[in-house]
């Protein structure tokens, strides 16, 4: 298998083989036979029809959904051989941006930047705020927001949202329609500190509608791919990685 072939080249940071998964109530689209394999600074673009189009890719990625058929690894082992305590610890080696957010509702923006590094590490409060607030200007704010989140502008919690995921340099940062509605200022912004991530050995898989995302080859191979109906076919040839998907029946 190609996935197989890889991973004797290279260290895989997140690796699907033969992965079927039906889209069933949750997603629009299921995976069917799909292979993945990412290492160290390497990154997959997933080009969609449309924003907020909803597959199982990043939930499969972090183990909140197994397979039909197949196996996900993360840092080398499929999520279902790792016991309960080792699965939460493992989820804290992964950032991820969500199509739709959730916050602790009786906890500031702030407070909900700081939450998984606070309960994954032993890093202090400062350290954590030092480095919050670096990523915080980086995409064009002036201070962390400190007001709970339903009184947050969105435009804002969506930068929150941004720097909650690149807390702490994660293993694995898994990208659903980050910036698929902001301008291109901050579009750039977010590329570039992704950017900055994976020279420090982040793996990403982007999903979003934009045709324009454009990562470098200097921090790792970038593969990308693009959704036509029901086939996600990636480009170049020599970098397949990741097969078919299936539309959702609507039997």
């Amino acid at each position: 298998m190609e996935a197989e072939t890889m991973s004797m080249e290279r260290e895989s940071v997140i690796e699907l083989t033969d992965v079927t998964i039906s889209a069933g109530e949750r997603y629009e689209i299921g995976l069917d036979d799909a292979t993945l394999f990412l290492a160290k600074g390497e990154a997959a673009v997933v080009v969609v029809p449309r924003t907020g189009l909803s597959t199982p890719l990043a939930d499969l990625c972090c183990g909140l959904e197994l397979p039909d058929a197949g196996t996900v690894r993360f840092l080398g082992r499929s999520w279902d051989e790792r016991s309960n305590d080792q699965v939460v610890r493992d989820r804290g080696r992964i950032g991820r941006i969500w199509p739709d957010p959730a916050w602790v509702g009786n906890l500031d923006i702030d407070e909900n930047i700081l939450l998984s590094q606070q309960h994954h590490t032993r890093r202090s409060e400062a350290e954590l705020r030092e480095e919050a607030l670096i990523l915080a200007r980086s995409f064009g704010l002036d201070d962390l927001p400190h007001t709970r989140p339903a009184w947050t502008p969105e435009a804002i919690r969506r930068k929150a949202q941004w720097v909650r995921a690149l807390m702490g340099t994660p293993a694995l940062l898994l990208l659903d329609y980050p910036d698929d509605t902001v301008n291109e200022i901050d579009h750039t912004r977010l590329v570039e500190t992704v950017e900055g991530a994976r020279t420090r050995g982040t793996s990403v898989i982007w999903i979003t509608a934009r045709r324009d995302l454009d990562l470098t080859d200097q921090s790792g191979a970038v593969h990308q791919a693009e959704l036509t109906g029901s086939n996600l076919t990636w480009r170049p040839e020599e970098n397949t990685i990741l097969e078919t998907t299936k539309e959702k029946s609507c039997e």
